[in-house]
């Protein structure tokens, strides 16, 4: 078989692999000492959709009343920069607060969008608090959530293109080691 035709098989066979699979493997071999800088990546998603709505609204309260009012009446994607608001108003070492842990990880259960639902499963993975065991459970829980997402949920306003990326990093730092044990001792 000549070497034209090998890269052509090739190509061929690379082109029917999904691109999230195709990703999979140079996530396997990641640092997982990288999780907090894909952590704040999903964060800025946040911060940013926030400072649009404070740009629109003119200032953080207006903006803050603005978000909530489009969130009751049923705009899901208005639940992300109504969760970054608070954010602005408080120094990064006070940003994550048990209230806003839970508000996204609540709002992950109920409007299943992708980026709540990241970005709880980064708040569960890196809290140095719990019962590790535990920790990795709701982990594999959140990613699963987010990986039977419907493809077009993915393409929203608030789904960066890193988003599968980060997801499928998360996954992949929590690999068990020998005793059968799951570390996520980078967390």
């Amino acid at each position: 078989m000549g070497m034209a035709r090998r890269i052509t098989l090739a190509l061929a066979f690379v082109a029917f692999i999904p691109a999230a699979r195709a990703q999979q493997g140079e996530v396997r071999s990641a640092d997982c000492s990288d999780l907090g800088r894909r952590f704040e990546r999903l964060v800025a998603v946040y911060i940013d959709a926030a400072s649009v709505m404070v740009n629109e609204a003119g200032n953080i309260p207006k903006a803050l009343e603005m978000a909530r009012k489009r969130a009751v009446a049923g705009d899901v994607q208005a639940t992300v920069p109504m969760t970054g608001l608070p954010w602005l108003m408080r120094s990064h070492a006070d940003r994550y607060t048990v209230a806003s842990v839970r508000q996204i990880c609540t709002l992950a259960e109920r409007n299943r969008l992708p980026i709540h639902i990241a970005t709880c499963a980064y708040f569960t993975a890196l809290n140095p608090l719990g019962e590790r065991e535990e920790k990795r459970q709701l982990v594999e829980r959140g990613i699963a959530a987010f990986e039977a997402l419907p493809a077009e949920a993915l393409r929203g306003a608030f789904a960066p293109a890193h988003l599968l990326q980060d997801v499928a990093f998360l996954k992949a730092c929590l690999v068990p080691d020998r005793a059968s044990a799951y570390d996520l001792s980078p967390v």
